[in-house]
């Protein structure tokens, strides 16, 4: 049986706000925050995103 990492939703979320909140402060996680750490896929998703479009130099915003 494989153990499970333990997880917070919580966490996710507010990781997600505040680089959406701020694009700069992804460089702050970069390094240590990696898109499998996300419990969530969706959440996992909207990281992987972020990093493309931060690598590519391009903004990372919430447009609806």
């Amino acid at each position: 049986m494989e153990k499970q990492l333990p997880s917070s939703i919580e966490a996710e979320i507010a990781v997600l706000g505040c680089i959406l909140i701020d694009p700069a402060s992804i460089v702050q996680v970069l390094d240590s925050l990696k898109p499998e750490h996300f419990y969530r896929e969706k959440h996992r998703l909207v990281y992987e995103a972020m990093i493309r479009l931060f690598n590519r130099q391009e903004p990372v915003e919430f447009i609806l």
